[in-house]
């Protein structure tokens, strides 16, 4: 019925209504690329919730490399799903990380959710990332961004302070400047106070050295 049903939200509250086993998994692998992003994202979210670990990297692996660069609307659900996965299986990603990083350094807008992953994936293995994550926060921390980007583009910087050596540019501090002059969202002050405390760190050790 959930495949091959028209009425997409009572093909949803069906999936969330079902008692998921193991037996089951061959279903719900099957509504992983649905046309209902909806239920794409429930999909995965009965499956981390029940550790269908190997389904779930075979899902990773294969969407992936066929990852769609140039239309936001299908990458931006897609991507909703890899938050869901790197929140409960982050180490999945190891593998394939240069992949991930090359396919989102194309990416020309960025959703909140891009960057959280971005900020996650830094944290598993820094290697593959290079200047031009610079360049993706010149272009999303700005003073006239949603506050959803401001904080998610924060938490990135803070990834990129923590765990890359990787030089902010002048243009990049002083929108970091514009931004907390203006900033009322409290979420958004405390992570202004958290990333300026590093770079008075940062700044501090060099001057010591």
């Amino acid at each position: 019925f959930i495949s091959c049903s028209t009425f997409d939200e009572l093909r949803l509250t069906v999936l969330r209504r079902l008692n998921y086993s193991h037996e089951l998994c061959y279903i719900f692998k099957s509504l992983l690329n649905d046309r209902n992003p909806k239920l794409a994202l429930e999909t995965i979210r009965v499956l981390c919730e029940h550790m269908e670990e190997e389904t779930i990297r075979d899902f990773l692996n294969d969407s992936i490399q066929r990852f769609p660069i140039y239309d936001s609307t299908r990458y931006r659900h897609l991507i909703k799903m890899y938050l869901l996965i790197a929140h409960k299986f982050l180490y999945l990603f190891e593998p394939i990380c240069s992949v991930v990083f090359d396919n989102f350094f194309k990416i020309e807008f960025h959703f909140p959710s891009s960057l959280e992953l971005l900020s996650l994936l830094i944290r598993l293995n820094s290697t593959y990332c290079d200047e031009r994550i610079i360049r993706i926060l010149e272009d999303h921390l700005k003073l006239h961004s949603t506050i959803m980007i401001l904080r998610s583009s924060l938490d990135l910087l803070l990834s990129v302070i923590h765990h890359t050596s990787i030089p902010l540019s002048k243009q990049l501090l002083n929108q970091l400047f514009d931004v907390s002059r203006y900033a009322e969202d409290k979420e958004l002050q405390l992570r202004l106070y958290i990333v300026f405390s590093f770079l008075s760190d940062i700044i501090a050790d060099r001057v010591e050295h």
